[in-house]
Parts: C-alpha cells; sequence; structure tokens
C-alpha cells in the first residue's frame, strides 16, 4: 500500500516537481466490524456487519508533495493480518516502497 510505504519508509521526495496540483484519494486501510449499531441511534443498524475504508490523500503542488491523513497506524500495517479491537477489526494492504516510483517519488539520501 503505497501509504504505508510512505509512511513507514525513510523521508521520499517527488523526482520531478508537479507541474500542476494534482490530488488523489488512496485505500489507507479497512476497518470491518460485526455490529453497525453504533452508526445509528434509531437501531436499524443494530447486528448488522458494515465495513469502512480509511483514505488519505497524496497532494502533489508544484512547490513539494504532501500525504494527508496517513490512514490506519503503522503497527497495524506491520501487523500480517491487522488488528482486532473491541469488535472492529483493522487492516493495511501492503505494497513493496518500489511501487512509490509509480507517483514519481524516489528515497531521500
Amino acid at each position: 500500500m503505497l501509504a504505508v510505504a510512505l509512511a513507514a519508509a525513510a523521508p521520499l521526495r517527488a523526482a520531478d516537481p508537479a507541474g500542476e496540483i494534482r490530488l488523489y484519494a488512496l485505500d489507507c486501510g479497512q476497518v470491518t466490524f460485526k455490529d453497525s449499531g453504533l452508526f445509528s441511534d434509531t437501531g436499524e443498524y443494530d447486528g448488522k456487519p458494515g465495513a469502512l475504508v480509511v483514505p488519505c490523500f497524496l497532494i502533489r503542488h508544484p512547490k513539494g508533495t504532501l500525504l494527508w491523513d496517513t490512514g490506519l497506524s503503522d503497527k497495524i500495517a506491520e501487523t500480517l493480518n491487522g488488528v482486532e479491537n473491541l469488535g472492529f477489526h483493522m487492516s493495511v494492504r501492503r505494497r513493496s516502497p518500489a511501487s512509490s516510483r509509480h507517483w514519481g517519488f524516489r528515497q531521500a539520501k
């Protein structure tokens, strides 16, 4: 997962500055749960399973690159099958740091 690579790797820098402002919405984790009741005060979701995606955003700008809202924590990303906590299962799909090349990044020296 790109966000994990960006957050966990050594600092990355854009190889080429962006010519224009670009915004990328990325999948930076998933949360699944067996009971969606906490999302409604009417009881209509009680006992129903649910899932949420945890987004993060990569912003390319002529003055630099910003990763906004980096998704789930690195500790969750480092756990092979994710983490179970209070009825929530949180996980992050992983990609190698090499995938960051697709976005025009190289590892800072």
